[in-house]
């Protein structure tokens, strides 16, 4: 198609859908309005054949449009337009999902053609000015030469051309100043676009394409965005050294950017499937259904499943007035014995959860969490703001495992993340504030190898309380001998029998000693009640069409248990039993509970849930031993009892240094706790515990001083 052709063609499809009159608006507004959005399917339905032509012919089929926007504006816009040496950019919007190409199946047949890509933004560079049309005065005689810039390599005149009256030296006898006022530039911007990881199932690594993105198309994706972006496909040619290679590095000319509007796009749903998740919905065992398809090879452990059923489901996110938002994510921290599957437990939500990550803190830093500013010499050593596991898992699930094990600095890093649920980066000029609305799984191991039911989390763990207080619940996993062992070890041994089974059926027939029927109920045990990929679309399902409210039932029942709860605290000096972040934990188990089955509202049922799995993590972690709940004992270097204990043995060593000018004496301290009613082994852990914080010296021979010499 010639360019006569091309241009009549584009003029007569603008003309159909009045998009000449779009042009004039656009002129008008110029140069704060510098692009014509064009819809794809307007051309497809206009005419297929010549959309066909359009995206094999890209860059030549726009170059036209282009001018054919300009020659048809009125004379006085047009050069109005001309004035500025830029174009009104031709834009091609709304690819449909079909016809998008997943990133790792692009190949060398996509060069030079038209493709639409989605993703999620995995780092941005800084915005930065780029020539596009230089303005060159000859220093002999003043001339001034404009040169049009092709690609990224400086073009300058080879002579000051005598024919537009020039001297006519060539730039051996003279040389050229860019006059920077005079010249044209454009913003420049390059993109790293990773691939959802819905697209890379089965421990693929999700891959990534650079996108160069120019004039008004930057600055509108951060890292974390989820985006849809058509362009060109382009390829330059690698180097080694100074030696050009027969291996090309590609890249996509943007030419349209759109950000996802939809949360879970990148999870298709067919009617078929619509059908099958609102009929599961009404299964009045689905909760136990879904908790029996979190890690079937798992035995036990029903009530920390229960809750992570629910953590994939979350709760009602709301946004008060002035801005203010309430999250709705659920955090749970699983802590306890080595060997006890919290790893497999973390694995299996990652690949459950739509938009699931998984993390070792054992080997993330701060950056690889949160995001991180990092000068990329791949972009000409511009700073990159990169999105870490948090950002990425964006309307998602965070697993992070080996909690304990990361630093304290990559520790107080998650702060600000898993509660204002935002990414704040300031760093070499960058200032941004990233999303990472996700709920987070943690896992950690107690210091001493096994966890002691008597002692705090804050004591067994490396992690500090006001990192602990922001999980909504928090389950110790032990590993006790007891009258499960046998069923625990026949169900570890009927998955390896199984595993082994169905690797020897896959290339011979099982031998005569296993029996068939037995072989297949054993595999029924540990296959998921609903199928995984099933169960992800369910989930993604349910968090985008159902937002359920409180009734006054609920509401009631909620109100009842927290007050039931607080009235055992009222008592002078009285630990605190309960707070208002365990209030809130309800409410979003309660809005969790009600989104799996798909109600509109929360029934009393979902809150009697909530209720359950919150006393199960009381009894576990805040019960004080004597029928009560301590919530200090979570949510502080000291519970209760022992900031009673820390009071009365400082006040004891303050006593018998009186007669004791070298220290107290340990065993006398002790004595003189118990007379007062105090646990001899409690007051023997407060002390230590003093000692590590500083806040009591040891000396020599088991003597203690309080700081300051008393």
């Amino acid at each position: 198609m010639d360019r006569q052709e091309l241009a009549q063609k584009w003029q007569d499809f603008m003309e159909v859908y009045e998009y000449d009159n779009k042009a004039i608006a656009v002129a008008e507004a110029f140069p704060n309005d510098r692009s014509l959005w064009v819809e794809y399917e307007h051309i497809d339905n206009w005419d297929s054949d010549f959309l066909d032509y359009v995206l094999k012919n890209p860059a030549w089929s726009f170059r036209v449009a282009e001018d054919s926007i300009l020659e048809n504006l009125p004379v006085d816009l047009k050069e109005r337009v001309e004035a500025y040496h830029l174009p009104i950019h031709f834009r091609i919007k709304g690819t449909p999902k079909d016809k998008m190409v997943i990133i790792r199946n692009i190949r060398h047949e996509h060069v030079g053609k038209f493709v639409g890509i989605d993703g999620l933004v995995r780092r941005a560079t800084e915005v930065r000015p780029r020539l596009v049309s230089g303005a060159f005065q000859c220093t002999r005689c003043g001339y001034v030469t404009r040169i049009k810039q092709e690609g990224l390599k400086f073009m300058e005149p080879q002579f000051c051309d005598p024919d537009q009256g020039g001297c006519g030296k060539s730039i051996n006898q003279t040389s050229f100043k860019l006059l920077v006022d005079k010249s044209v530039f454009i913003d420049d911007q390059y993109l790293e676009v990773q691939e959802e990881v819905e697209g890379a199932r089965g421990g693929a690594q999700p891959q990534s394409l650079s996108i160069v993105l120019e004039d008004d198309l930057v600055g509108t994706a951060l890292p974390g965005d989820r985006v849809r972006i058509n362009g060109i496909l382009a390829a330059t040619q690698r180097r080694r050294g100074s030696e050009k290679i027969t291996k090309f590095e590609i890249h996509l000319d943007g030419i349209s950017v759109e950000r996802d509007k939809t949360d879970y796009d990148a999870i298709q749903f067919s009617d078929e499937e619509k059908e099958m998740i609102k009929e599961l919905s009404t299964d009045p065992d689905v909760s136990i259904r879904i908790r029996d398809s979190i890690a079937p090879q798992i035995y036990g452990y029903t009530e920390v499943k229960d809750a992570l059923a629910l953590q994939l489901f979350g709760g009602v996110e709301k946004i008060q007035g002035g801005g203010t938002k309430l999250r709705g994510d659920i955090h749970i921290l699983l802590i306890g014995d080595p060997g006890t599957a919290k790893s497999q437990l973390l694995g299996q939500i990652a690949k459950i959860a739509p938009r699931g990550r998984y993390a070792s803190g054992k080997s993330a830093s701060a950056a690889g969490l949160t995001a991180a500013a990092v000068k990329d010499e791949g972009t000409d050593g511009r700073w990159t703001l990169e999105a870490g596991v948090l950002v990425l898992a964006d309307r998602g699930t965070a697993c992070v495992d080996e909690m304990d094990k990361m630093s304290a600095q990559d520790r107080s890093s998650m702060h600000e993340a898993m509660e204002q649920q935002t990414v704040t980066v300031a760093k070499a000029g960058i200032n941004a504030t990233l999303r990472s609305r996700c709920s987070m799984l943690g896992a950690a191991n107690p210091k001493k190898g096994r966890f002691d039911e008597f002692s705090t989390p804050v004591d067994q763990i490396e992690m500090p309380p006001t990192l602990l207080s922001r999980f909504d619940l928090i389950f110790p996993m032990t590993d006790k001998p007891g009258d499960n062992d046998g069923s625990i070890a026949e169900h570890i041994l009927s998955v390896h029998e199984v595993g082994a089974a169905m690797a020897q059926k896959a290339h011979h027939s099982l031998p005569a000693e296993i029996d068939p029927d037995i072989l297949e109920r054993k595999i029924n045990i540990i296959r998921p009640a609903i199928p995984t990929e099933f169960l992800r679309k369910y989930v993604a399902f349910a968090k985008e069409e159902c937002n359920p409210i409180l009734t006054t039932e609920a509401k009631g029942r909620i109100k009842e248990f927290y007050l039931g709860i607080r009235k055992k605290g009222e008592a002078s000096g009285s630990a605190v039993p309960i707070t208002a972040r365990q209030l809130e934990a309800i409410v979003r188990l309660s809005e969790a509970s009600a989104r799996m089955h798909l109600s509109p509202v929360v029934r009393a049922e979902d809150v009697d849930r909530a209720v359950g799995i919150m006393q199960y993590y009381l009894i576990k972690l805040a019960s004080d031993g004597s029928g009560g709940f301590d919530m200090d004992r979570v949510m502080s270097d000291y519970s209760h009892k022992q900031r009673s204990a820390a009071v009365e043995l400082r006040n004891i060593i303050v006593e018998l240094i009186r007669s004791e000018p070298d220290g107290a004496p340990l065993e006398k301290i002790l004595n003189e706790a118990e007379s007062r009613q105090f646990d001899r082994m409690e007051a023997q852990r407060t002390l230590d515990k003093l000692s590590e914080n500083g806040e009591v010296y040891k000396g020599r021979g088991n003597k203690y001083r309080l700081p300051g010499g008393r």
